[in-house]
């Protein structure tokens, strides 16, 4: 419970009083520590509440604070407005004036109280009557400020919200806030970050637009406009989206064309020309969303843009949205496409032309219409196609052979001999029909007929089984079922009502999940809801599957009242076989029992009395996890220890003493490994980059695994990572300058792995940028070598932009170079500032490889290398990297081809003992014992594309080599 310990508090100041009156041996309270970070907790037309952390030792004679409208600073000699022992104090305050507020440490000695600084100052304005309640006499919770996600979904914060309390959000410029409570009757307040200015207030939901805000905001809750405060608890919501604009619209009419095995075209129509300024757009192999602040694929000012380098046979998602200079739209999807398996060549030049003249238009009548009589072998005609239909091409000369080909690129979707039939897929295009005499491209000036027939794809689109509710709450369901096999493309819609009614195929889904699982909250209590889930296969979907009924329970949240006390007396622990297990066979409604539980286990719960209710809790009832009518399903997920399994008559919390049978049901799940998410790159320079992300929850067991390349072609689940990472981040070195890089990672679970999630792409920079002026010299004149040992030491605490330092650098080192001021840029060089080895904005990561001496460290405001006589602390930090320091670098081997595509043949004037290959992380990927050979050839076909590093070891020296693996 978010109550403060006042016993303890209480004892802690007795025994500070009893020192400050000389019971202590010691004649003065040393050391006398200052009050911490006072803020404001509750402000109103009349009152301010502030609150800070008490230091340790707390001083013993409390606090001296000094409120005041006067800009004059305290000094010592200054009257105090009050004194308390507390951590906080009440005042009385005026609509209309401005304060500052000081708080200070009054430390006791035997003779008298030593006065610490005054710390602060807080200044405010009290917030007139009915503009809001910034009050929290609970204080903040939880602690930690929360970072939206941007799903445009409710996001819970906490589920354990006072009225009476505030947290922190960060938000966005441009951005719309919906705030929102279970409690329909709450009154929400948002203010700035210090509580002194509200921004908006009203009952359950409030919408907040945060304008230019980009930075902390607080979340306040109260029960009513009253600013009646309530220590029960409630589920505290916000909904991130973007602003909704009436100026610039969405783009539209998404169709795909030109559809290849490694590539394709999107179209779309732009609805407010010279309003919208750009379009972005999103692809991805998986059918999730992108949130609103996801890295995009790329911007464009056409209507249309260009995938390539994608796999074959795989199936992409794509989005585009509008910007208007600082709005965006909505994301707003195209439809699915497939690539091609293999590329299709035929016969694709038209020696007599085109016939007829006019483009045709099926009607798609499912009967057979007739293109032209009069086409000759060697003429094309031209025919404008619509998504996931199958045509079928015909000539009335038997042997003929046909190819159809994009009307836009030379690329062909098929061919082969007449009749030939050809599935559309997500293709919106015209097309071209070739006709030839044979395979061999023979022409004939013979008239046939050639005709088309038109039809829709026959897809098969499996509907779920098995659907079950594992937990039911006040608002919220949580739910699974069995995937369709093959599984939908697209995920599983669902529909939830408040009535039986079956959907059909029009009806608008409650909502689409990717995993044959759904949690879905912002139900109302006490309702019955009825559940339907069915396949969503893209361009088909499956018949809707009712899976059943379920009542949310009351606002009370389940029955904790136990008059008949824990029966029986001994903890139950079930053996978890699947099958239903006695506890007892006299059980009464209005008492509990005490079960063992293990984590990743589904519990069913059920009574022989099938009107009762059961609630489940934790081992002291502070938790209510789950409550409904019997028999109750729920998953223990992460939980452990024990629960208590709650009988009563019903949900009013009806007791009744005769017997019935108590059972429980259960069975161990398998956990999933939850995918990582996010992503962002850092300190980008000619050689290297830090790639981050958001860590899986829960924690992969084994860590991260990261994949890099230099196309777009997403790496399948066999694919080989570059190498494993135990923190959500990673440094990407040894990269080639002026290059493109995608990044992927995925959770190791130990038992599994998630999917690959792509993190997004960067471009290293030219190896000739970064910035070598020093209009302010050499500071400090001395040459600093730094202490490798992984901590960060100051070079120089009063550094200039403009200037450098001399630093001593050894081979085979990790350094970080640091500046206090976030935006600063920084450029390494060698010792005459000739030959840039590293550049980008701080911190700087770079490994020396095989440089030794004498670096120049610059220091520049920005990457156009502006200057200013303004102090900031330079740093650096270094640790040894790939585990040597020691390597003797001679011209000993060399390799080829380089680039490589299948194998790398090393040669060298030595006998190789050992060939160790390194990826861009720096980890060992391969070791081969050589057995003296000067010459070697190194298979790297099933390794991805990237930068590799080759350490040849001979007996007399080792050599590094780099490969690129196109």
């Amino acid at each position: 419970m978010k109550k403060n310990d006042f016993y303890t508090q209480f004892i802690i100041w007795i025994l500070g009083i009893s020192c400050g009156l000389g019971l202590s041996t010691a004649n003065a309270q040393t050391p006398c520590l200052d009050p911490i970070d006072p803020i404001i907790i509750s402000l109103s037309a009349t009152e301010v509440t502030i609150q800070w952390t008490q230091p340790n030792p707390n001083p013993w004679n409390g606090y001296d604070y000094y409120l005041t409208q006067s800009s004059q600073v305290p000094n010592s000699n200054t009257t105090p407005t009050g004194t308390v022992t507390a951590d906080n104090v009440t005042l009385n305050v005026q609509v209309g004036n401005t304060y500052r507020f000081y708080v200070r440490s009054n430390c006791g000695t035997v003779t008298g109280s030593v006065k610490g600084p005054w710390q602060g100052f807080l200044t405010f304005t009290p917030i007139p009557t009915g503009s809001g309640c910034a009050q929290a006499p609970y204080g903040l919770h939880p602690t930690t400020t929360f970072v939206p996600a941007y799903t445009q979904l409710p996001e819970l914060i906490n589920a354990d919200a006072y009225a009476g309390e505030f947290c922190k959000v960060d938000v966005m410029a441009n951005r719309q806030y919906e705030f929102t409570t279970d409690r329909s009757t709450d009154y929400i307040t948002i203010t700035n970050f210090n509580g002194s200015v509200v921004y908006a207030h009203g009952v359950n939901p409030v919408i907040y637009n945060s304008g230019t805000n980009d930075y902390e905001i607080r979340y306040y809750i109260s029960a009513n406009s009253m600013c009646l405060s309530q220590a029960s608890e409630r589920e505290r919501y916000i909904t991130a989206r973007l602003v909704p604009s009436t100026t610039c619209p969405a783009p539209s009419n998404l169709t795909t064309t030109s559809i290849s095995t490694t590539g394709a075209i999107a179209n779309w129509v732009n609805n407010a020309p010279g309003v919208i300024t750009s379009f972005q757009y999103y692809y991805s192999t998986s059918a999730t969303a992108p949130n609103i602040n996801a890295t995009p694929s790329g911007t464009t000012t056409f209507t249309t843009f260009t995938l390539s380098g994608l796999s074959p046979n795989t199936t992409y998602y794509y989005w585009v949205r509008s910007i208007c200079d600082q709005e965006y739209t909505q994301w707003i999807a195209g439809a699915p496409f497939t690539t091609q398996a293999t590329a299709v060549t035929g016969c694709t030049t038209a020696l007599y032309g085109q016939t007829p003249a006019n483009v045709f238009v099926p009607a798609c009548t499912g009967v057979p219409e007739i293109i032209a009589t009069n086409m000759w072998a060697g003429n094309y005609s031209q025919i404008d196609i619509l998504p996931n239909k199958t045509y079928t091409f015909t000539s009335s000369v038997g042997t003929d052979f046909i190819t159809i080909r994009d009307n836009d690129t030379s690329m062909a979707y098929a061919s082969g001999p007449t009749p030939l039939v050809w599935s559309s897929g997500a293709n919106t295009a015209r097309i071209k029909m070739f006709v030839y005499l044979n395979t061999s491209c023979s022409t004939q000036n013979v008239n046939r007929t050639t005709t088309i027939t038109c039809q829709n794809a026959v897809t098969s689109c499996s509907s779920p089984s098995g659907l079950t509710i594992n937990s039911v709450t006040a608002n919220s369901v949580n739910a699974t079922w069995t995937a369709g096999s093959p599984a939908p493309s697209n995920g599983y819609h669902y529909w939830i009502a408040t009535t039986a009614a079956t959907p059909n195929s029009a009806t608008t889904p409650t909502g689409l999940t990717s995993t044959p699982s759904l949690t879905a909250s912002g139900l109302a209590a006490n309702t019955t809801y009825y559940l339907w889930v069915r396949a969503n296969c893209g361009s088909t979907t499956s018949q809707w599957v009712f899976g059943t009924s379920f009542t949310t329970v009351g606002t009370s949240v389940g029955c904790t009242n136990a008059p008949n006390g824990q029966f029986p007396v001994a903890t139950f622990t079930p053996a978890c076989l699947g099958n239903d297990e006695v506890i007892v066979t006299n059980a009464y409604a209005g008492e509990y029992t005490v079960v063992a539980i293990q984590s990743n286990t589904q519990y069913t719960f059920k009574s022989s009395i099938t009107s009762d209710y059961i609630t489940i809790t934790n081992s002291d009832a502070s938790v209510v996890f789950t409550a409904g009518n019997t028999p109750l399903s729920w998953n223990s997920g992460s939980t452990t220890g024990t629960i208590r399994y709650y009988f009563h008559a019903n949900a009013a919390c009806a007791t009744q003493n005769s017997d019935r049978t108590r059972y429980i049901a259960c069975q161990a799940t398998t956990p999933t490994c939850a995918s990582p998410t996010g992503g962002s790159f850092s300190a980008i320079t000619a050689t290297t980059a830090t790639a981050s992300w958001n860590a899986a929850s829960p924690a992969p067991a084994t860590g991260y695994q990261v994949y890099l390349s230099t196309n777009a072609t997403p790496p399948t689940a066999s694919s080989t990572p570059l190498g494993t990472v135990t923190s959500n981040g990673a440094l990407l070195s040894g990269l080639v300058a002026q290059t493109t890089y995608y990044v992927w990672v995925r959770s190791d679970c130990g038992t599994g792995q998630s999917s690959w999630i792509l993190l997004g792409n960067f471009t290293t920079l030219a190896a000739s940028a970064g910035c070598t002026t020093a209009v302010n010299g050499l500071y400090p004149a001395a040459t600093f070598t730094p202490t490798c040992n992984g901590t960060t030491q100051i070079i120089a605490n009063n550094a200039w932009t403009g200037e450098y330092s001399n630093i001593t650098a050894t081979v085979n080192t990790q350094y970080t170079f640091s500046s206090s001021v976030t935006a600063d840029y920084i450029t390494i060089t060698n010792t005459d500032g000739s030959v840039i080895y590293a550049q980008g904005v701080t911190p700087l990561v770079w490994n020396s490889g095989s440089v030794n001496g004498i670096l120049r460290y610059y220091l520049h405001n920005n990457a156009n290398c502006a200057s200013e006589n303004v102090n900031r602390v330079r740093s650096i930090s270094c640790t040894p990297s790939l585990g040597s320091t020691d390597w003797t670098l001679q011209p000993s081997f060399t390799a080829y081809p380089n680039p490589a595509s299948d194998s790398v043949t090393i040669t060298g004037t030595q006998p190789i003992q050992t060939l160790r290959v390194l990826n861009t992380l720096g980890q060992t990927i391969a070791t081969f014992h050589v057995k003296s050979q000067t010459h070697y050839q190194w298979d790297c076909s099933h390794y991805p594309p990237g930068l590799y590093t080759l350490i040849i070891e001979s007996d007399t020296s080792t050599q590094i080599l780099r490969v690129v693996k196109q």
